[in-house]
């Protein structure tokens, strides 16, 4: 599940990444294609936050504004309703003739003309370390109550096909490779998240003030 849910965020922040890369003008609608929910039907299957979240509405009752009948599909890439339901529309608009298959449960690969783009998440139940501060004061957990950390490894892969390295002009398709990886490290990363926020400074603001609160209690 953890694999799965993490894999669901990635392809989820892809699919963002890329309306938003390929939405420039200077961008040929003839060069692009775009590779809907019903064109993956392997990856689907074997994602199971990815099935649900991209379900249409229409086929939710819970979404039907009517019990009695299910109402027109709207456009709308995304819907939160009460009780916690979720609806988020998955296409990926990528270079033409681009394919998306899965080689295992952990791993997705993306075909083009010119590269193969491979995502790869590693769940081994390795354990990872959150301060109780951050835990306390961001996350609003109770330190009393236990919980358990853990480390997810996220991998891209990119290999190039080798007669595309000579092709002179057409790179501009390709470069949300490096903008989408950079884009995920800033905030997937554990490390990056802390130095954005200033974790180092804001510890010791909390320690200082732990530290004060502990000498009241005393007193």
């Amino acid at each position: 599940m953890i694999v799965e849910a993490t894999e669901y965020y990635i392809l989820n922040n892809l699919f963002i990444h890329l309306r938003d890369y390929f939405s420039s003008p200077n961008f040929s609608k003839r060069e692009l294609h775009t590779i809907a929910r019903d064109d993956i039907p392997d990856v689907l299957l074997a994602n199971r936050f990815l099935e649900l979240f991209s379900k249409p509405r229409e086929d939710r009752p819970l979404f039907w504004g009517d019990a009695s009948k299910p109402q027109r599909e709207d456009k709308a890439s995304a819907d939160t309703r009460q009780g916690g339901l979720y609806f988020s529309r998955f296409n990926l608009t990528l270079p033409r003739s681009a394919t998306i298959k899965r080689l295992d449960p952990k791993t997705i690969t993306i075909k083009t003309n010119r590269l193969t783009f491979t995502i790869a998440t590693d769940f081994e139940g390795y354990a990872s370390l959150i301060p109780w501060e951050f835990k306390r004061y961001v996350l609003g957990l109770d330190p009393q109550n236990n919980t358990d950390d853990y480390t997810v490894s996220v991998r891209f892969t990119v290999s190039f096909r080798f007669a595309s390295l000579f092709l002179p002009g057409g790179w501009d398709y390709y470069r949300w490779v490096e903008s989408f990886a950079e884009f995920f490290d800033y905030k997937f990363s554990q490390g990056r998240y802390f130095k954005k926020i200033s974790w180092e400074a804001a510890h010791t603001v909390i320690q200082y003030f732990e530290c004060c609160r502990s000498k009241e209690s005393q007193n």
